[in-house]
């Protein structure tokens, strides 16, 4: 089944070989002219002639043409240039002259203003599905020539999303001949991109990179220098994922000079705050703010389950920096393995340091491996980082001395429901039960004094202008 989709404009007919003009009809505008051929089309029909997409109905291939007309009249724009008129003209000389049968000719009404984009858009969409779905095998024909600028555009566009790249072809045509095909490859590929760019703003990687047709992302520093695109592209993907090898590896390869990616090449924080940094450790630093800058962009994108979850890899990741460092392993066991007498250890000092806490909580259970415990023993940590974020995180966490709200809308208990319920938060929740986050966040990036919190944003914004302009 071979189709012709065409837009109609006001050259699609001619009249005594003339299209319409009007500088030769000042006083009507081309629906009225069209109207008046119709209305008088049994005695002038042998002077009536169609335009534009002869060569592609001519060779009688085609085994339905859909003329795609516009009827304004329904809306408040200026309707003297629309083709309602002209496709039944059409119509009839298909039948007429191209002996084509009334039933492989389709009228179809593109229901809307002829330049909005929009409207046209969900129009041209309900037209193509309609087609696959009575016509699954067909092959679409689109003429690019007829119609406003928009009409063009918005059919093009919704073929690339609906048509496989095999199910149709766009043609042009130019005084009544056709020209070269337009070149679907290289429309496809400005569509594609734009959509992957769209993809990065919002972190949507590995979606991107399919678009983008970026294959086998592990080898991109092997590359060459001119696929900068691609090798920019792993560097920002493989950080934000936590690849530190492959996200350096990439970087070294271009070179950059920028202050946050020197630092992250160094394994260097992205933070002011010497004192935290010498008492956990710089790379350990450098592991905790580069998990909650990543905690912070999924919040600024409105990703906020995903945020979640980030923020819970960092809070639990500083949360066993902190207890190791207050209890080295030689004397209180490794993290999740330790000993009887490890465990009997630590539970001793506990007992010994919190009593008062103890006195009120009889049911607490001390575990150096729970957030509550570790939460409560980091708030008489000596150092003033440590102490701040832990007093930050500890109304809510669930079981701590001062936790202050619901056990359900803990954030412990939220990032539960989010990875093992399937949980989705929205702006809502945010507004909501969870009123609290923002403020949390906020504390913490103070806390940590964190230089630049919008450095995938940045990233972002970098890696798109290489792609649309490589260099």
């Amino acid at each position: 089944m071979k189709i012709l989709l065409t837009n109609l404009g006001n050259r699609n007919i001619t009249y005594k070989k003339k299209p319409y003009s009007k500088a030769k009809y000042p006083n009507k505008s081309f629906k009225v002219w069209s109207k008046d051929l119709l209305s008088n089309y049994s005695d002038i029909k042998k002077d009536l002639d169609i335009n534009i997409i002869n060569p592609l109905i001519k060779s009688k291939k085609i085994n339905k043409i859909y003329l795609l007309y516009s009827d304004q009249s329904n809306y408040s724009t200026r309707t003297d240039q629309d083709t309602v008129y002209v496709s039944k003209i059409i119509e009839r000389l298909l039948i007429n002259k191209y002996n084509y049968e009334k039933d492989e000719i389709i009228r179809y009404h593109i229901d809307s203003k002829v330049i909005d984009n929009g409207k046209l858009i969900t129009e041209y969409r309900k037209l193509l599905r309609q087609i696959l779905n009575f016509f699954p095998e067909s092959h679409v024909t689109i003429c690019d020539a007829g119609g406003t600028a928009q009409q063009k555009m918005s059919l093009k566009i919704m073929a690339e999303f609906i048509l496989d790249k095999d199910q149709y072809t766009v043609k042009y045509v130019e005084k009544n001949r056709l020209t070269n095909d337009v070149n679907i490859d290289e429309y496809r590929k400005v569509i594609q991109e734009e959509q992957a760019l769209k993809l990065i703003e919002v972190g949507e990687y590995e979606a991107a990179a399919s678009l983008l047709n970026y294959s086998d992302l592990t080898k991109s520093h092997n590359l060459a220098k001119k696929f900068k695109p691609q090798i920019y592209f792993s560097y920002l993907f493989f950080r934000f994922i936590q690849n530190q090898k492959l996200a350096i590896l990439n970087a070294n390869k271009l070179k950059l000079e920028d202050k946050t990616t020197k630092f992250f090449i160094q394994k260097k924080p992205l933070c002011e705050n010497d004192s935290f940094v010498h008492f956990l450790g710089e790379y350990n630093v450098f592991r905790l703010t580069e998990l909650f800058i990543k905690a912070l962009f999924l919040k600024q994108i409105n990703k906020y389950s995903l945020s979640i979850l980030t923020f819970a890899q960092f809070y639990e990741t500083f949360l066993e920096y902190v207890i190791v460092k207050m209890f080295p392993k030689k004397e209180y066991g490794k993290p999740r393995y330790r000993s009887p007498e490890k465990k009997r250890r630590f539970t001793e000092y506990f007992q010994e340091n919190f009593e008062d806490f103890l006195s009120t909580n009889k049911d607490f259970q001390i575990d150096p491996d729970n957030l509550a415990t570790r939460i409560i023993v980091g708030k008489s940590s000596s150092n003033e980082t440590v102490k701040s974020i832990c007093e930050a995180l500890s109304p809510f966490i669930q079981y701590t001395d001062d936790c202050k709200i619901s056990r359900g809308n803990t954030i412990n208990s939220i990032r539960n429901k989010i990875a093992h319920e399937g949980k989705y938060i929205t702006n809502d929740d945010l507004k909501q039960d969870l009123q609290y986050l923002p403020e949390l966040f906020d504390k913490i990036q103070y806390k940590i004094n964190i230089l630049d919190k919008d450095i995938y944003l940045k990233l972002n914004i970098n890696l798109c202008e290489f792609i649309r302009n490589p260099r």
